[in-house]
Parts: C-alpha cells; structure tokens; sequence
C-alpha cells in the first residue's frame, strides 16, 4: 500500500503545502524588499484566486510548523531512496483524480481556491526532489488525455529521460488535439 511508504512519518502532500507556499514568499520577500510587500499583494495585488491563496497560505506558515514540515522532508527523502535502491522506478497516475476538462475544471471542482493535496500526485517529489516524468498514456472514459508519473532514485535523471524517449517512439502522442489547428510555425 502506497501509504505504508510514509507511516509514521507524515504527510508529504500536506506538507508540501507548508513547504512551497513559504519557501515562495520568501523568495517573493526578497525580490519584492520585504514580506510587507507580499502582504500588500496578497491583500490587494491583481493575483489570481489561488496565486492569492498559495501565498497567504505562505504568510500564515510560522516558523515551528516550518521547521517539523523540513525535518518530515528528510525522512521522506530516505524513505524513497530505500523504497527506490540504486535502480527502481515508481509509477503513479500523473494526478489521483479525473483529468482536467478543456477550461480547467476538475470534475468534482469545488470552487476558486487551491486544489486539495490530494489531487496531485507530485507533491512526494516536490519534497524530496527526486526525479520524475510525466508521461502521456492516453485517453480516459472522456476522452480527455490523462498520464503516468515516472520516479527514479536521485540523481538518475537519465534513466527518465532514456525512458521518455523510448516511449515517445514507441507510443507517439500527437502534437495537436484532435478537432483542433495545429499553433502557427513563427
């Protein structure tokens, strides 16, 4: 079971939700001269809903929430790494709900606002920055083109892209929808 991975430890699709929305008002702070100014674009800057929502997530993450959330992403990473050896490979759905919808929806869309962590199935590598790939498998009961998620141990990048490679060969993906104009060659 997927979620034995991690017992005990926490969980890694909650905590990347402490970890990136911080870590991209700090950076946000810095390139802006100060969190003030974060604070003033979240509370009145022209952001999207959940651009808006991301960040004040961020601003409300206090250092001791910060700090459990990093040392969970240590035992994530280790766990992984024993989980994946030298040279296995984890295959996951790109996300854990039905694909997205031409305008964005998701099917049981619940609104403006952030998309619940689970929705995704990235977060674990978000977290612990091993490698991943996404790969077009085909089409769901809808029609709607839906993926694979492949993860290697660190620094394996290659074996990912060796693998892309022979997938586009050998299962070609269209570069243009059906029923839709393919962009204009600049």
């Amino acid at each position: 079971d997927p979620a034995d991975l991690f017992a005990g430890i926490g969980d890694p699709d909650h905590d990347w939700f402490v970890l990136a929305p911080a870590e991209h008002v700090a950076a946000l702070a810095e390139a802006l001269g100060g969190r003030d100014a974060v604070e003033r674009a979240v509370a009145s800057g022209p952001l999207d809903t959940s651009t808006r929502q991301f960040l004040a997530d961020g601003l409300a993450v206090d250092v001791d929430r910060y700090l459990a959330a990093r040392r969970r992403r240590t035992a994530y990473t280790r766990a992984l790494d024993t989980l994946l050896g030298d040279d296995g490979v984890l295959v996951t759905p790109t996300v854990a709900v039905d694909a997205w919808i031409a305008d964005g929806r998701l099917v049981r869309d619940a609104g403006p606002g952030l998309l619940p962590p689970e929705v995704f199935s990235t977060a674990v590598q978000n977290v612990t920055g091993h490698p991943a790939v996404s790969l077009p498998w085909g089409l769901d009961a809808r029609g709607v083109p839906s993926g694979l998620q492949v993860t290697a141990p660190r620094w394996r990048d290659g074996v990912l892209l060796d693998l892309a490679e022979r997938w586009q060969a050998a299962r070609p993906w269209p570069s243009v929808a059906p029923g839709y104009a393919p962009w204009p060659a600049w």
